[in-house]
Order: C-alpha cells, then structure tokens, then sequence
C-alpha cells in the first residue's frame, strides 16, 4: 500500500527514501514529452510540454501559496510549506495527465533565485527560507560592505553585497538564536531536488545569483568563505552541467509512473526566461514582469566586466546573463490599490483617461527596498507632490509610471554598455494582465517592445531546457518563440516619461546618495 503522506522535513525524507517501490512503467505511445515545473514566489505550475515546446492541454496543475511578510523587512516561506505545495501540485498534474505519464522523458524544474535557509547537522530546517524580497539582512550586508571592498567582490562575483543575496543572509541567520546550531545553508532549488531525488546540489545558474559564486572560476568564492568563516561543506556542491537523477524513496513511490525519468537539477528562473522568450545568445533582451521585474540579455563569456547597478550570472555553457532586477512590478501596483482600498482593474480604467504624467507625482517604488540599480535595501515607497486634489486614479497611475522608469533605468545601462538599445520582448502575469502598464512601459522606453504571447516564459524555459538537455532537441535555441505583437509608444507619452524621468532621479539622488 503506497504512503500518500506530505513529506516536508529533509531528515524524514532520508528516512523515507530508503522504503522505495519498485517502478511501475506502461509502454510509450506517441512523442515524448517532458514536464516543466515553475517554482515561483507565489505559486508553483506544473504542466506537460511537447516536443515544439508547447504546453498539453489539461495537463497542468498551478498551487498558490504566500510567504509570511512582515513590518520590519521580513519575506519568509517555512520549508514545510513550500514541499507541502510542490507535492499538492505535482499530485495535482498527475491526476490530471493520465494516459500521458508514459511518454514523459524527463522533467525539469524553474525556480526563484536568492532564497536561502539554514539546517543542522542532520538536514533539518532550523529557520525558514528568506526570500529574496526579505531585507531583514540589510545590517549584515552593510557589515559586509564595511569590512569587505564592495566593488571586487561585485566584479568578481557579478553581484552586490546586498540583503537579497546569501552572504548577508548567512552572517544574519548565524546571528540569530536557531542560527548557532545551523551546519548547511540552502535555498528553495536544492531544497526541492533533494526532496524528489535524495541529491543534493545546486546548477552553477543558482549557485551564480547566491552572490557568493566566483564567476572566473566558477567554485564558491574563497574571500567571502573566509569573511564569512563558512566552511564549502556548509554549502550545496555545485553540479557540472544539467545534472540529473531519478526520483527516489516516498517520490518514487507516490508518483511511481515518473521514477525512472530523469529529474534534472533546478534552474534559476532567470535563465529559464529567457529561454522561454527566445532571449538566447545573440537574441533580444528578455524584459519580464511578474512580482517583480527584470531586464536581462545573454552574453559571451563566463566572467564578462559588470556595468554599473546591474547583475551577471555565469552560466553552465560559458555564457553569461546580464541585466538588471527590480524589487518592484506587479506586486507594488497590487499593493498600492490595496492601500487605496480599490481594485487594479478600477484603477486601470481610471488611469487610461488620465494624461500621462499630468498628476504631478513623483514616486520611489521600493516597497519592498531596492535593488537595480542602486542596490538599497532600506529604501522605502516615497511619493512626493500629494495635494488634496490627488485621486486614487493619479496616484496609481503614478505608481505604474515609476516602475516603468525603472525598466527605463535598466535599459539605459544595458544600451550603454551593449553599444546600442536592445530588442526587447516582454512578458509576465503583470503584463499580460495590463494594457495600461504595457502603454507606459512603452513611453518609458521610448521605443517599441515585442510583448510576447508565451504565457509563462519561465516554464516554458524549462520545458525547453529539459528537452535540450534529455537529448530531445539540439540546443535551448532551437525552439525559438511563437511570434508577439509589438507595443508601439504614443509620442506624447514619451515626451511626457522624459521630464518624470528626471524627476525621479533627482528624488533618488536626495533621498539615495544616487540615481
């Protein structure tokens, strides 16, 4: 009789693992297909994909979850309740796949970036993870940066010393009370595949946005250890490739017609979207705007110079993703019509009639604390230019404004650096829910943009990075995207999103130290 228990302690998963079943297998009809699974910040998809990289009808399952947030900083996800939503999910979609299990040749996995938790000795959670919206680590990082040359160690390992990132979370959970027994530090992508597979180990996209990779040599970063005191056996061995195995112990035996697929080890969402967006070497910039947001292109070479307020991950291939991350997008506008005690979609209708910038507001959207370009963690919403006259409209149309010219920030970096603007394509639950934000997005960038069809990029990433890497397909190039629409600007919105621009600079440089 199988045990149809949630398993949500790595300890009792290695106790579990060692009663495994014997497989259950059925003989293939038709193509392969591979399952893709999307681990993002507020719920985990999981679905079926064929061959062209296209999603099965009805084979997909989508659990919603929240992190626990509080008023000091605080974005925390209890690991229980993360493997909790990974089983109800996968349950989920093999409930809903059946007659097509027997086709799936591998399975591949998307996930957020920068999380990170502590266990002890015996892989038991001691703290829960710290997203990488959570800037309870903002004094460690500050230490971090006081004791340690800030502008190395971002050219050495592609990213600041930052509360989003694991040195600044690992010196403030080892500060804490639980944190003096803490032996392993993880995040959510190592979390998961030990879970499935009893492995334990991080792909070099994750183990590059810890912010404790060095990049030219792609093994943990030695002055950080040493800054740290960190032992490399406190952290997951980072894996050579698209490393893989199949699922083992309760895993096996639960979903028993998928043990013997090869499981790969997570990638970082990032990569993942890009992929899905047909942003490949050589390809447009990927512009995506979810929760959050972010700018990124692929680059040659594993150690490329970072410019200035952006990020550079190395990647297993050689290459590098390059860009820029926002703690803002569609969470901020979700936040602010909460605020205003209305709906997003009033809000939007109110908006569109409105002229752009004619609300003189001007607004920092960190709500959740900054990150490109600037990189503050205790940054704060700022919104300057009330009057007894502002309407809920104005003021949310303010907000969509200034997110958009943060992308407009990134943008300008990458141009810069890149010698010319680059081609971008765009997609995100936020923009596909708003023609408003798609409009001002448009007038911040001041050029057009392809917004893409693909409904959710990072799964189909990772769809087409696991036929890539199962042999399926030649390369994660060759399933380039279905065809978008473009996004052309209204010229006086983009007069308009000019002065706003600078406005918003000269916010940030009084308030910041910088724009």
């Amino acid at each position: 009789m199988r045990d149809h228990r949630q398993v949500t302690d790595l300890a009792e998963l290695d106790r579990v693992r060692a009663r495994a079943m014997p497989s259950t297998t059925s003989s293939a009809r038709g193509g392969p297909l591979v399952v893709a699974v999307d681990v993002g910040s507020s719920s985990i998809r999981a679905g079926l994909y064929d061959t062209g990289g296209r999603p099965v009808r009805g084979a997909y399952a989508q659990v919603a979850y929240e992190p626990d947030v509080d008023d000091r900083g605080g974005v925390q996800l209890p690991v229980e309740r993360l493997l909790a939503t990974l089983t109800t999910t996968l349950d989920a979609l093999v409930a809903r796949s059946a007659g097509h299990l027997s086709r799936v040749a591998g399975a591949g996995v998307s996930c957020f970036l920068h999380s990170v938790a502590a266990f002890d000795r015996d892989r038991r959670p001691i703290s829960p993870l710290l997203s990488w919206a959570d800037t309870t680590s903002a004094a460690a990082a500050a230490d971090l940066r006081a004791t340690l040359e800030p502008g190395a160690v971002w050219a050495e390992t592609g990213a600041p010393l930052h509360a989003s990132y694991w040195p600044a979370k690992i010196l403030r959970l080892r500060s804490a009370d639980a944190g003096a027994g803490a032996r392993l530090f993880a995040g959510a992508p190592e979390i998961l595949w030990h879970a499935l597979t009893g492995q334990f180990g991080i792909d070099l996209s994750h183990a590059s946005g810890t912010g404790l990779l060095d990049r030219a040599s792609g093994g943990w970063h030695a002055g950080l250890l040493r800054a740290l005191r960190l032992d490399p056996d406190a952290l997951p061995q980072i894996l050579p490739g698209a490393a893989a195995a199949p699922l083992a112990g309760w895993s096996a035996e639960r979903y028993a017609d998928l043990r013997d697929v090869p499981w790969f080890a997570p990638w970082s969402d990032a990569w993942c979207g890009n992929v899905g967006l047909g942003a490949v070497a050589g390809g447009p910039a990927a512009l995506q705007v979810g929760t959050s947001g972010a700018i990124r292109v692929i680059q040659p070479g594993a150690a490329p110079p970072v410019p200035a307020g952006l990020f550079a991950h190395r990647l297993a291939d050689g290459t590098s993703l390059l860009g820029g991350q926002l703690s803002e997008g569609g969470g901020v506008a979700a936040a602010v019509a909460r605020l205003v005690g209305s709906t997003t979609r009033a809000l939007e209708r109110g908006a569109f009639e409105l002229p752009a910038d004619g609300h003189g507001l001007t607004i920092l959207p960190f709500l959740a604390g900054e990150r490109g370009t600037g990189y503050h963690e205790r940054a704060r919403g700022t919104v300057t230019g009330l009057g007894l006259g502002t309407t809920r409209a104005e003021l949310y149309l303010a907000t969509v404004e200034a997110i958009a010219l943060r992308f407009a920030a990134i943008d300008r970096r990458l141009a810069a650096h890149l010698g010319h603007p680059p081609r971008i394509v765009a997609s995100g639950g936020a923009l596909a829910r708003s023609e408003l934000l798609a409009a001002v997005l448009a007038g911040a960038l001041g050029r057009p943009f392809e917004r893409s069809t693909v409904a959710e990029a990072s799964a189909r990433g990772a769809a087409i990075a696991t036929l890539a890497a199962a042999g399926i397909i030649a390369g994660v190039a060759a399933l380039p995207p279905p065809p978008g629409r473009m996004v052309v600007p209204d010229p006086d919105r983009v007069a308009a999103m000019r002065p706003a621009a600078l406005r918003q600079e000269a916010l940030l440089e009084t308030l910041l130290g910088e724009a």
